[in-house]
């Protein structure tokens, strides 16, 4: 509670502008909306005294759901990661914003806490420096970027230019062992700054949500159902406290945040999910094979109040824009054709690593087409308003491109590859929540 009052009054000291998609504006949400420069460098006035209560030390869904673009000068446990050079060191790591103080610095689950001054401290230019000698862990730049790729190995993935590669590791649970992946090298940053966000802010589209609105504010006893149908960051990868990961701080994955937060919001209503979505999916799934076929009619009997369509990741490597398109826009006529009344809610997804190559097939690129695949979504969801369909964009690219302006992909992922680490989920969720009007 105490962190929601202090977001309320640091609020005073500057505004978000929130609206929804426009028809004439094809570009929308891709707009940058400058705001000012900085917060009031005055709040919170410095102290470690004052800002010791923002230290979390568990997760905690309450501080997590605060939006990276809407923080009021306090960065929750953001994530980044440690890489040191060939001589051994460790450069300075930029994070989302310059710092004006660290308050603390912890391991990925959040259980260790370091010491500024042994393990860490802040650069003249608000960056975090890891110290030599401390008991932060770098990893090896030679295990990080590797000389040659190894086709025999899953644990690597060829770089798009030269005969070199990168680490592949995935947080998993499996055979009785708890692998960290890339969290391992990770450490979370909790830090007050006097920045503001002056990227894409995500638009408030619950004008065009009706019934999901109204199930949610009337007073009565009608639950919302809320289905989710994509690939394997939308079943969960790999968020600490997905089932095959199982790691501290245990965060739920980003479609059972939202609902869990939705909860919170909506305490008298009762919210559930089912989750049709698979790993290594793309948006053909559904249409032409046979088990993505069962699944998303089995979805659609169930007649969801709201379905959340998160397909792009995996098409990106080898699917047109056009052909995605296509793909979503006949799972909305099949959503619309049976059960009417569902509300859609389109996510574009975060880009994966965009120096690599795939380690399967033909060793095609990871990113590929998925930056267009923004614009075609912001497209289908006009014509459907058009048409009288509930549907809205959350885009989460967006906040991705302006997070990765300042961020490094290893800060924000738990494989190097395509999966988002907590941080990330974070931001999907939040970006969610704010496309149907609940932050």
């Amino acid at each position: 509670m105490k962190r929601m009052l202090c977001i309320l009054l640091s609020a005073l000291a500057f505004f978000c502008l929130f609206s929804g998609c426009s028809k004439d504006k094809e570009n929308e949400t891709e707009k940058e909306n400058h705001l000012s420069e900085e917060v009031d460098p005055d709040w919170p006035d410095g102290s470690i005294e004052d800002l010791e209560r923002f230290d979390i030390d568990a997760y905690d869904r309450e501080t997590y759901m605060v939006p990276v673009w809407n923080d009021g000068g306090i960065a929750s446990a953001e994530t980044v990661f440690v890489l040191a050079e060939k001589d051994g060191s460790v450069e300075p790591i930029q994070l989302l914003y310059p710092a004006k103080q660290i308050i603390s610095v912890r391991n990925y689950g959040l259980g260790i806490r370091y010491e500024e001054g042994k393990d860490y401290k802040l650069t003249a230019d608000g960056r975090l420096q890891i110290l030599t000698g401390g008991s932060i862990k770098a990893m090896p730049y030679d295990s990080f970027y590797l000389d040659v790729y190894d086709p025999s190995s899953s644990a690597n993935m060829p770089e798009i230019y030269g005969t070199g590669a990168q680490i592949y590791s995935e947080a998993i649970y499996e055979n009785g062992e708890h692998r960290q992946g890339m969290t391992q090298w990770q450490v979370c940053v909790t830090y007050r700054h006097s920045a503001l966000w002056s990227g894409s802010v995500p638009q408030d589209q619950s004008v065009y949500l009706k019934n999901t609105s109204a199930i949610l504010n009337e007073d009565d006893e009608n639950a919302l159902k809320v289905a989710c149908i994509g690939d394997s960051i939308s079943q969960g990868w790999t968020a600490s406290g997905y089932g095959n990961v199982d790691l501290a701080p245990h965060m739920p994955p980003y479609i059972e945040l939202f609902i869990s937060q939705l909860q919170e919001q909506y305490p008298n209503k009762r919210i559930t999910l089912k989750n049709y979505s698979s790993a290594g999916k793309t948006s053909r799934w559904p249409l032409y094979e046979k088990d993505g076929i069962v699944n998303f009619e089995t979805m659609i009997a169930d007649a969801p109040d709201l379905i959340v369509i998160a397909f792009g990741m995996n098409d990106g490597g080898s699917i047109q824009p056009e052909d995605y398109g296509n793909n979503i826009q006949t799972l909305i006529d099949m959503i619309n054709q049976k059960c009417p009344d569902s509300e859609i809610v389109l996510i574009s997804s975060m880009l994966p690593n965009q120096e690599i190559k795939a380690n399967w097939g033909d060793h095609q690129p990871l990113c590929n087409w998925q930056p267009s695949y923004k614009s075609v979504l912001y497209r289908i969801t006009e014509a459907g308003r058009d048409k009288g369909i509930g549907i809205a964009f959350a885009d989460v690219l967006s906040v991705y491109q302006h997070i990765v302006k300042t961020k490094r992909f290893a800060d924000i992922t738990s494989n190097n590859t395509n999966h988002p680490n907590d941080y990330m989920h974070r931001v999907y969720a939040q970006v969610l929540l704010q496309t149907i009007g609940c932050i």
